[in-house]
């Protein structure tokens, strides 16, 4: 299981939590596949690690197609989708399987834990322990995930 780092907006990080988005949608390809982690980063204004959730496959295809399978399950509008794809040509829909809330970890805390971080941009690969970046949470992180 690879774990990667991730930075989604607050909006789409809460509707991966609270299950109202079944996808994390990117421009750009993320070497994911089904068993990897993702830790979410919230981006500004929260800025703080806020969960966890298991990859459980990976889709792509051009905008039109994928809309027009999942948009259900994207959690975002149409006009935004639209908006955010324009000029791509690929969709990489990255399919969100066990999710684990945790208790937000901020910036400053991961600051102090993790010496030099930073925030990704859009994505890291994480090959540290994963205690660093969930805290506490991290043996409810590791059964939760284990157990889906």
């Amino acid at each position: 299981m690879r774990t990667v780092l991730m930075s989604i907006k607050p909006t789409y990080s809460e509707r991966i939590l609270s299950r109202e988005k079944s996808f994390e949608l990117r421009r750009t390809a993320v070497k994911l596949e089904a068993g990897d982690r993702v830790v979410v980063y919230a981006s500004s204004p929260v800025k703080a690690v806020v969960g966890v959730f298991m990859v459980a496959g990976v889709e792509r295809g051009s905008p039109s197609h994928l809309w027009d399978e999942f948009a259900a399950e994207f959690g975002i509008e149409e006009a935004d989708y639209l908006d955010y794809f324009d000029g791509s040509d690929t969709v990489h829909a990255i399919r969100v399987g066990a999710v684990v809330q945790v208790k937000p970890v901020s910036l400053a805390k991961l600051r102090e834990r993790i010496t030099g971080f930073r925030p990704p941009q859009s994505y890291q690969w994480w090959n540290g322990d994963l205690s660093d970046l969930v805290g506490d949470s991290v043996t409810r992180v590791d059964q939760a995930l284990a157990s889906k």
